[in-house]
């Protein structure tokens, strides 16, 4: 009824204007026209749902799905409760089902994807069976009423669907992996492995009359749909383009200027006159690799560069006896290392130690090789046949070969035709087929734009060129959908991603790096090294794998686990020390290391150019200096076990003098405040990751394999490393000038550092330790090894592909990457040629990889965005979307064949519920 205001039943008097009086008027008028249109609109309604039967089927629908998943829920999770054994017999079917399909159903092929489609048909019809009957009875209803009867058994029958359907696939994949853990259990590797194959073999052989029809219709279909598709999909304008001869022209100019603009400067120039800014300090990754350029701006070598600073002590000073406190007082010491001295050290007098406590000089004379000595004859420990120093010396030479295939104008061209080729895609490319970048990355981009507005000399080029220069190369390689891109962006997100995963399941509230911009690949030049996320100026990194390594590029992928995200930023991030820890836990590291060591703690060394230092100062300002490389060695040891120190070994004997992983290193004013190179010394980088597996196989309760493995990471380190007594420190200031360390002195600091590491408590943990958020390394490794194992027998017989089927959920891709590695060095060691396995393992690495772009279970990322430009030209992006939709039926395929198992459980979990109401006549929606 509607509302009644005053005065409408008055006329106009002497108390009442007349404005008043047409106000209420208006008012009441709009009233009755308002509660007259409510009325009218409610008896349509009615008359609407009485007279239409499609009218009550669309309410009650409505109502149906809308608490279905609630209200239908509730109710199925009650009825459930009322029924434990009918619950228990449904749930037992899909554990059955789980472990029946696990035992006897191949990992792929067409049989497997026909078995998923009849699973997933039989949950369509099931899903779709109350709604149908709930359909009919609100189009037989004679009133409201019945339509809600008829929606509230809707809901009950779609929440009981749903619950069934979820507990059934949760339950069945439980049984599913008991099925798995059984079988390769009880038969072990090699077992499992003939069991695969034999499976495989049955269910997809050609001769099976089964699979060979399958085979026959999903050919067809594909051929049928692939001619539809080009017939719609509209004809791309093809430019034309310059003569070969123009072309080259063109390329080696470019290449050559551009080798002559910005390529050397962001580098270390030892040796020459030119100096370098310091400020910001520039990249020193290729000079560690390739030591210092010489007078025709050629590297020379790492190795090379020391002997040069050494000159006729190159050789000595490995057995030299250590120069101490009180021999010589140099005339100017250098203020670096003494500021510490005090703090860290106290005011220590100078040693008065027997000279027994030192090497005596030993008369070597040293090969022309640039190795000291040679390796001792019988190892301390013994080492298996894939860790002998012959078989790294074949993977490393075969690296170098690989590596020097490409000389500089190769790359140069090589990096220029992707710089060209990128923005000349994108105007032709309406619809991307490969994403430039997620949303996340707009925020660096925009920075990185941000930045090349303000250049404005070539000294701005100078800071900040290649930086552009990097990303750049990153996004064109992204645009231009280079396969090997794709997959190491997929790997260095998941270097991420398992530190992500371990901080959540370590109760971090806010894990690091999460919602954080992945780092981005590009391939080019000759260097391993990332421009690293510079927090609030480049908030996203980019990662150059060298283009002199793309024929090496499964096994020498774990390299970008100390790489990716940048040494400053993922990893040293992690566990960044505060000032206070940099002095009570370095220092309490070092202390620990003399103890052990047996070194007074008033010992001094004498260094050229610093004067008296005192031992635990030197030994600290060391370690600052290599912190983020130390740093970087331990995490990615943890997360690959033997990726990072096999893929450092192979590497660096593949650059040193005489294949001999250098013993030595260099100091200077060239290296700014930190005064030494920031990488560790070659051999000590091996205990480094020696002392990590020992220390994470303790964590994880002890693990005799890998404990094994420490002992013989050690022994690898005798063995392919220069020989000698000592780290000798070379000079980079004044030839001839250097200072020694005993090894026993140096070595028992790996123990300690990489202790004090894993096991501090880290304000960016929230309090935890990297211990506790690095991945289970024995069953990481067990992955590891089970899947190199594959490897080496599909490469025995000559196979690109692994022989038995691989399922991508098993193994994470950093997993792969680093199976890949160790399957190159266990097929060498088995009598392989290193170059055919090497051929044979790339493309192993090449067809798994390519698995996890058509999605990545691990995957941390955002959503791919894709840029549409359909306003502009929409039949060409109508006809483009059409052609590319005859492609959906082969992606089903390709989704049913992954995922049969998970509708086969649930299936399973819906055929015994029907079969109980079926036998039983109880209406479970009525409960």
């Amino acid at each position: 009824m509607g509302e009644s205001f005053e005065g409408n039943d008055k006329k106009p008097g002497q108390n009442d204007s007349f404005s008043a009086h047409a106000i209420n008027e208006v008012l009441q008028g709009l009233a009755d026209l308002d509660d007259k249109i409510a009325r009218t609109a409610g008896e349509t309604v009615d008359s609407t749902i009485n007279t239409s039967g499609g009218a009550r089927v669309a309410v009650a629908v409505g109502k149906g799905v809308f608490h279905g998943l609630t209200d239908g829920l509730a109710h199925a999770v009650k009825y459930s409760v009322a029924h434990p054994v009918e619950f228990a017999t449904k749930m037992g079917t899909a554990y059955l089902a789980g472990m029946v399909m696990r035992r006897y159903l191949p990992e792929q092929g067409v049989t497997k994807a026909l078995a998923g489609t009849l699973m997933l048909g039989y949950m369509a019809y099931d899903g779709a069976k109350p709604i149908w009957q709930g359909s009919k009875e609100a189009y037989n209803a004679k009133d409201m009423a019945g339509v809600d009867r008829a929606a509230e058994k809707m809901s009950k029958g779609i929440g009981l669907f749903a619950f069934d359907s979820i507990t059934g696939c949760y339950v069945g994949m439980r049984g599913e992996r008991r099925m798995a853990n059984y079988l390769k259990s009880s038969r072990g590797p090699a077992g499992y492995l003939t069991f695969e194959q034999s499976r495989d073999a049955f269910w997809n052989a050609d001769g099976n009359p089964l699979n060979k029809g399958l085979k026959r219709i999903a050919s067809t279909l594909d051929s049928a749909c692939d001619k539809a598709a080009e017939a719609v999909r509209p004809k791309e304008i093809v430019a034309p383009t310059l003569s070969f001869k123009e072309q080259k022209d063109a390329v080696v100019s470019a290449a050559r200027k551009g080798a002559q603009n910005i390529e050397d400067s962001v580098f270390w120039r030892l040796g020459q006159k030119e100096t370098v800014p310091t400020d910001p300090p520039p990249v020193q990754g290729g000079f560690y690799r390739q030591g210092s350029l010489d007078a025709n701006g050629k590297r020379i070598g790492y190795s090379e560069t020391i002997n040069a600073q050494l000159g006729d002590k190159a050789h000595e000073a490995d057995w030299a006896a250590v120069k101490l406190a009180g021999e010589v007082k140099p005339a100017n010491p250098a203020a670096a290392l003494t500021p510490e001295a005090g703090e860290l050290a106290g005011k220590a007098k100078v040693a008065k130690i027997a000279g027994d406590v030192f090497p005596e000089p030993v008369d070597v004379k040293a090969p022309g090789d640039g190795s000291a000595g040679t390796p001792p004859t019988t190892p301390a420990v013994k080492v298996s046949p894939e860790n002998e120093g012959p078989i790294f010396d074949k993977l490393s030479a075969e690296a170098k070969k690989r590596q020097e295939a490409w000389d500089p104008l190769q790359i140069g061209i090589a990096d220029y035709q992707d710089a060209v080729k990128g923005p000349l895609w994108g105007v032709i490319d309406k619809d991307r087929k490969v994403p430039l970048y997620d949303p996340i990355y707009e925020r660096p981009n925009r920075q990185l734009i941000d930045i090349a507005n303000q250049i404005k000399t070539k000294e701005d080029v100078e800071y900040v060129g290649q930086l552009l220069n990097d990303h750049a190369s990153a996004a064109l390689q992204s645009e231009l959908g280079v396969p090997l891109v794709r997959r190491l962006n997929i790997t260095g997100e998941d270097y991420m991603g398992i530190l992500i995963d371990g901080m959540k399941q370590a109760g971090i509230k806010k894990p690091l790096f999460d919602g954080v911009a992945v780092t981005k690949f590009s391939v080019g030049g000759t260097d391993n090294y990332t421009q690293p996320h510079i927090f609030g100026t480049v908030d996203g990194s980019v990662t150059k794998f060298p283009r002199s390594q793309v024929e090496l590029r499964g096994p020498f992928q774990p390299i970008n686990a100390h790489e990716v995200y940048g040494h400053n930023a993922l990893f040293p991030t992690l566990a960044k020390f505060t000032d206070e820890q940099v002095k009570t836990v370095i220092g309490g590291a070092v202390d620990a290391a003399m103890k052990e060591a047996q070194i007074p703690l008033d010992a001094k060394i004498l260094v050229p150019g610093a004067g008296e230092v005192p031992v635990k100062t030197l030994f600290t300002k060391i370690l600052i200096a290599q912190r983020n490389e130390n740093t970087s060695d331990i995490g990615g040891t943890g997360v690959t076990v033997l990726g990072t120190p096999d893929s450092l070994t192979v590497l660096l004997k593949s650059l040193r003098a005489g294949g001999k992983l250098e013993t030595r290193s260099v100091y200077g004013q060239k290296f700014g405040n930190d005064v030494f190179e920031a990488h560790g010394v070659d051999r000590w980088r091996l205990l480094v990751s020696a002392e990590t597996v020992r220390q994470r196989a303790k964590h994880a309760g002890g693990d005799k394999e890998l404990e094994s493995l420490a002992l013989e990471l050690e022994e690898v380190a005798n063995l392919v490393s220069r020989q000698g007594d000592n780290y000798v420190f070379a000079s980079t200031d004044k030839k001839g000038d250097y200072f020694a360390i005993p090894r026993k002195w140096w070595d028992p600091v790996a123990k300690h550092l990489v202790k004090a590491q894993l096991e501090t408590p880290l304000q960016a943990l929230e309090g935890k330790s990297l211990n506790d958020i690095l991945p289970n390394m024995p069953a990481t490794w067990k992955r590891i090894s089970f899947l190199a194992d594959q490897m080496v027998e599909s490469a025995s017989k000559g196979k690109d592909n692994l022989l038995t089927p691989f399922n991508k959920e098993d193994f994470r891709p950093f997993e792969v990457s680093t199976a890949t590695l160790l399957a190159w060095k266990r097929a060498t060691a088995k009598g392989q040629d290193e170059a055919k396995s090497l051929d044979h393992i790339n493309l192993m690495w090449d067809s798994l990889m390519a698995q996890y772009e058509n999605g990545n279970p691990f995957s941390v990322g955002t959503a791919p965005s894709a840029i549409r430009r359909f306003t502009q030209e929409p039949m060409t992006i109508t006809r483009r979307g059409i052609a590319n939709s005859f492609g959906l039926q082969k992606a089903a395929r390709e989704h049913t064949d992954r995922q049969a198992r998970r509708y086969g459980s649930m299936a399973a979990t819906l055929m015994m519920g029907d079969l109980i109401h079926r036998y039983t006549k109880e209406n479970q929606l009525d409960q």
